[in-house]
């Protein structure tokens, strides 16, 4: 299978060696997903030989389907695959948070699924919490808003006060735990209202949710900037700044928004959807800075 990756490089005087990170998200899983999706982008992983691989979210397209046997067996097997390339670091998303009930969408409790990922070795569910990596001078963090996701996107629609009393109050603790000579990296799900904050300890936010802005991979490639086409939400609004690649965030710090492992899982059959979306992917490539 063909996925669309994305590159970024970054310099950086904290890293000891030069890192290679794999990112990807908003994989949008249900019960009529196409499994062998996973089977290829286990192998394209394997092909990049990442130095670790981050997940920004929304592994499901609503969190009733972890409750599936085979669905669950399924992503426990992808995970434990990708835990023999490199060591993964998941968060949530909005959607692994929800289920759809008779088309309204409610709370539901998934962290039983996610802590369960945490008994794969090399697989780490990160909620509200710093690791130290196998890597000397870079430790990873990750935010996650668990149970106040419905309030936060479906209720205040990710609104600018909604940010500061729900997300920001993790993503402030989460700076205080790490060392300000290490080159430390945050996951979380939206880059909404968190990529204008300033990062005083943080060298690399990455994030997904934006689904590219649904720009077509080709117009990805021509058009520059960060901006997209639609905010693919139940809100719709056009032309989102803060959709697609790489930007430049304050101190030295840069955020990267991933493109989706799945565009529209309502068309993901639609023949049209699959030749302008490919699986997307994201490859951040961290220099040394001498």
């Amino acid at each position: 299978m063909n996925f669309y990756l994305k590159n970024h490089t970054i310099y950086n005087s904290k890293v000891n060696n030069d890192l290679v990170i794999l990112c990807f998200s908003d994989l949008h899983v249900d019960k009529s997903f196409n499994f062998n999706l996973l089977k290829s982008f286990v192998e394209t992983a394997n092909s990049i030989s990442p130095h670790m691989i981050c997940f920004a979210g929304d592994l499901a397209n609503e969190a009733g389907v972890f409750e599936d046997k085979y669905v669950r067996k399924a992503l426990v097997d992808f995970f434990y695959s990708l835990s023999f390339i490199a060591p993964v670091y998941i968060v949530r998303g909005n959607h692994d948070c929800l289920t759809n009930v008779d088309g309204k969408w409610k709370s539901f409790n998934s962290d039983s699924f996610f802590e369960s990922l945490n008994n794969i070795s090399n697989v780490h569910t990160l909620f509200n919490e710093s690791l130290s990596t196998n890597i000397p001078n870079v430790s990873i963090s990750g935010q996650d808003i668990g149970n106040d996701t419905y309030q936060y996107y479906h209720f205040y629609y990710e609104s600018m006060e909604a940010y500061f009393y729900y997300v920001s109050p993790y993503i402030v603790d989460l700076e205080r735990n790490v060392d300000v000579n290490d080159f430390n990296i945050l996951t979380i799900h939206s880059p909404i209202n968190a990529f204008i904050r300033e990062f005083s300890n943080f060298s690399l936010v990455v994030s997904g949710h934006m689904h590219n802005g649904a720009l077509p991979n080709c117009l990805d490639k021509l058009l520059p900037g960060n901006f997209g086409l639609i905010y693919p939400r139940d809100k719709i609004k056009l032309f989102p700044r803060l959709a697609r690649g790489m930007v430049s965030l304050e101190q030295d710090a840069y955020g990267v928004i991933c493109p989706p492992m799945n565009m529209s899982q309502k068309y993901s059959n639609n023949c049209l959807v699959k030749k302008l979306y490919k699986p997307g992917m994201t490859t951040i490539n961290v220099k040394r800075d001498l």
